[in-house]
């Protein structure tokens, strides 16, 4: 019998090798198992704002300017002054100040009273009490500046935004026989700020 040396250590080194890189082939391909602990967190701060101003007709469509009916009274409101805010700890105040009117190209003015009203969810009017006058009827009369009231702003629930509406009410019934005949145009200013 022949046995050869060189083949069977060739087949053992043949063996080997095949072993090993195999081996080797698996190594590459193995991952190590472990954890990794990720910590996150977040801070949710509401800053308290007042987003916009503006004034709207009885329907709460915006406006820039409309006409008066003269023959109103103090109890029904024509336009709406609104102040949409998440403001609900800090106290702010609404300033509305009323210009007299004036005579078109002429220096000729009318008077005239207002009265300003809450407005609640449910549509109902409450007059609202100034901070700087005792009557809640609005005497405007002065040509040279403009008369302002304030009041609180209402605070919303739990820092959402919502739009709070302020009616306004003009009667000119006490004034009206002293206005000579023509146009005559006035402004509203609102503001409203932090005290």
């Amino acid at each position: 019998m022949y046995i050869n040396v060189e083949e069977k250590f060739v087949k053992k080194c043949l063996i080997g090798l095949t072993i090993i890189m195999f081996y080797s082939f698996f190594s590459l391909f193995a991952v190590e198992t472990g954890s990794v602990e990720f910590k996150y967190w977040f801070i949710n701060e509401v800053s308290e704002s007042v987003s916009d101003m503006y004034f709207t007709n009885t329907s709460k469509q915006r406006i820039d300017a409309c006409p008066l009916d003269v023959a109103s009274s103090l109890n029904d409101p024509q336009l709406y002054a609104a102040v949409y805010s998440n403001v609900s700890a800090t106290n702010y105040s609404v300033t509305l100040s009323f210009s007299t009117l004036k005579k078109t190209d002429e220096n000729k003015y009318g008077y005239y009273k207002a009265k300003v009203y809450r407005l609640s969810d449910l549509g109902t009017l409450s007059e609202i009490s100034y901070d700087n006058i005792e009557s809640r009827t609005i005497d405007v009369t002065n040509n040279e500046s403009p008369t302002s009231v304030s009041f609180p702003l209402d605070k919303t629930q739990n820092s959402t935004n919502q739009t709070f509406y302020y009616p306004i009410a003009f009667q000119f019934s006490d004034y009206i026989g002293s206005y000579e005949n023509g146009s005559y145009s006035g402004t509203i200013l609102i503001e409203v700020a932090a005290t």
